[in-house]
């Protein structure tokens, strides 16, 4: 049975405790859970359509299209228009990528696929259903995004931090 939905949980709290030493106690506001929200979905987008996995610990790139979806892009089949084998970008109707959102909560940021039937096609890529590779793009429990997602949040936080400080 296909998931409601398929998110990460952006946990602040995590970061909060690397800073308190040096920039006292706060939380962030909502200002800041939506630049966080908005550079991982950003971010994903812009790794996925080059074929780059956003998690970390997992291939670098995604693995390459096969079998009958292959075959319709090296055939040109007018459902396959304008798409390429190489980068595997998880585009054909753009859907599942304009579905990718996010939303401020309490204690952070949720950054998923909210809407049943691309929380599907993510649980899709995670479970390689209908033969496709392994191209999941939502961290799941035990995994996280790569370095550079997870230092830009942590620099989002420190400035909104020493802004409100300031005040």
């Amino acid at each position: 049975m296909a998931k409601k939905s398929v998110q990460f949980k952006v946990d602040t709290k995590q970061f909060v405790a690397k800073m308190k030493a040096k920039l006292g106690r706060s939380q962030p506001d909502e200002r800041d859970k939506r630049f966080m929200g908005a550079y991982v979905v950003n971010q994903i987008k812009k790794l996925s359509s080059k074929g780059i996995s956003p998690i970390k610990g997992h291939p670098k790139r995604f693995p390459a299209y096969k079998g009958k979806y292959k075959e319709g892009i090296e055939k040109r089949h007018k459902r396959f228009k304008g798409k390429r084998l190489r980068p595997v970008n998880l585009r054909l109707s753009g859907d599942f990528m304009k579905s990718l959102k996010y939303r401020a909560t309490k204690k952070g940021v949720l950054v998923g696929f909210f809407k049943p039937s691309e929380a599907a096609k993510e649980q899709g890529h995670r479970e390689r259903a209908n033969g496709q590779g392994f191209r999941p793009v939502i961290p799941q429990r035990g995994e996280t995004f790569i370095p550079t997602i997870i230092n830009k949040l942590v620099d989002i936080m420190r400035k909104g931090v020493e802004r409100r400080l300031k005040r």
